[in-house]
């Protein structure tokens, strides 16, 4: 699941390249932050089938919303078990990028972001997996000119560090196999999600 970084093209083409007997969803929306993706907040409209999901949000929750890392990590938490209870096999959880503007309580939170979801996910569950920490891994040099969007070099970044994540996924099982990979749904906000 995803917000803008999910939603343009970029790290999720690239790992379709690699997987090109499996599918790869790219589903995203800009502006979404952890909140919009719980039940009722409209963008888990329904059902989704698919045997590994990764979720890449937190970015606006710091720069519009301002949500503390605690709420940030329950949400992820509520959403990864939505996820697993929908049918994902494996959740990876990436930690959002940093940014290159000039707005010091955003980089405080994603910093405290960067150190929350790790330790969310390294609880005792092996269906939630740490991903790659994006915090640390894009740096000067891999963001677009507004500072906060990945260039092409920051989402090969991702998708290499994403990989790794991947192994052990079988991308020609049967067809009645849920896809391969979900990184997010775009879905209109005026329909009720479907429980589980």
């Amino acid at each position: 699941m995803g917000d803008s970084f999910t939603a343009r093209e970029g790290y999720s083409n690239l790992i379709a390249d690699e997987y090109p007997e499996g599918e790869v969803m790219r589903w995203g929306f800009g502006g979404t932050s952890t909140e919009n993706w719980l039940p009722g907040g409209g963008f888990l409209q329904r059902k989704p089938t698919v045997r590994v999901a990764s979720i890449l949000l937190g970015a606006n929750d710091a720069v519009m919303d301002k949500r503390p890392a605690d709420e940030v990590v329950e949400n992820l938490r509520l959403i990864s078990n939505l996820m697993l209870a929908f049918g994902a096999c494996r959740i990876v959880v990436m930690t959002p990028a940093s940014i290159e503007n000039d707005w010091p309580e955003a980089k405080v939170l994603l910093e405290d972001y960067s150190r929350a979801i790790p330790n969310f996910c390294n609880e005792p569950n092996d269906e939630i997996e740490c991903g790659p920490d994006l915090f640390h891994l894009l740096g000067e040099g891999d963001f677009l000119s507004d500072g906060i969007h990945p260039n092409p070099q920051g989402h090969a970044k991702i998708a290499e560090a994403l990989l790794p994540f991947l192994s052990g996924v079988d991308p020609t099982q049967s067809p009645s196999v849920p896809p391969l990979f979900i990184t997010a749904r775009i879905a209109p906000a005026d329909r009720e999600l479907i429980q589980p």
